[in-house]
């Protein structure tokens, strides 16, 4: 165990064993002149500090990776503007300003691009403030009358589906708010999107890592299998499987007629 008051050195810092009856100083190899040197109290709280700082440091780049991978919860929250649900609610007419402001401010103005190789550009925002603020009464009158109706059994579809059908079946309202449309198709591909892609890659991780279950050679077959359609006795295509066979009759060493 660590000993930083040992009778020896009460600077330096010491290891003591049950099994040996003399202590063990620790030593440290100064990096700028090679020299080796005794740990002493001072040197132990630099190092414990330059560790800190350093575990810190990573913690907070994973954090503002991780922030970056995934939209904010606020402006998911945002996108459930173009979900019928959404218009059930109460008080929908102040809460909706309130999202339109955050996707306008998240979707509507141009982002610095931070990345290595084009760092110092920006990139061009995906939707119009302008065209969100002009097209947003329309907007509003067409969810709010068919809303409820689409969230009235029976389901053959999914509402958030069936909703955006009945609307983009309507050349007039396609032209009436065409900018969000482009809200739709992004909240339903984002928040999907990013959880489905994930999700592959863990599993892909799940099925190569070194320190799972390795299926080697069989890794083809299993993705095949996983693929296949299996048939049926009621859908086999019998005639298709005879004909492919009796093409290779001379594979099976057979003359058929």
């Amino acid at each position: 165990m660590p000993d930083l008051s040992a009778e020896e050195s009460v600077e330096h810092l010491c290891f003591q064993s049950s099994k040996v009856s003399t202590n063990m100083f620790a030593t440290a190899t100064n990096p700028s002149t090679g020299e080796s040197q005794y740990v002493t109290e001072t040197l132990l709280g630099e190092t414990v500090a330059k560790v800190q700082s350093a575990c810190t440091d990573i913690a907070d780049a994973l954090i503002a990776e991780l922030d970056t991978r995934f939209p904010a919860n606020h402006v998911m929250d945002s996108l459930g503007i173009v979900f019928p649900q959404y218009w059930l609610q109460e008080n929908v007419d102040s809460s909706f300003s309130a999202h339109l402001s955050i996707l306008k401010d998240f979707f509507g103005t141009p982002k610095p691009c931070v990345t290595l190789e084009w760092d110092g550009d920006w990139v061009t925002q995906l939707l119009s403030s302008a065209d969100l603020d002009s097209q947003m009464a329309m907007f509003k009158m067409a969810m709010k009358s068919n809303s409820k109706g689409v969230l009235t059994p029976p389901f053959t579809v999914n509402p958030m589906t069936k909703l955006w059908q009945i609307l983009s079946s309507n050349a007039l309202l396609v032209h009436a708010f065409p900018e969000y449309f482009k809200v739709a198709q992004m909240a339903m591909t984002i928040v999907l999107g990013s959880v489905e892609d994930e999700r592959a890659f863990s599993t892909v991780g799940f099925i190569k890592g070194k320190l799972r279950n390795k299926l080697g050679e069989h890794l083809p077959l299993c993705v095949q299998m996983f693929t296949q359609k299996f048939y049926t006795l009621k859908n086999f295509p019998y005639t298709e499987a005879v004909q492919a066979w009796r093409a290779n009759k001379h594979r099976y060493c057979m003359n058929l007629q």
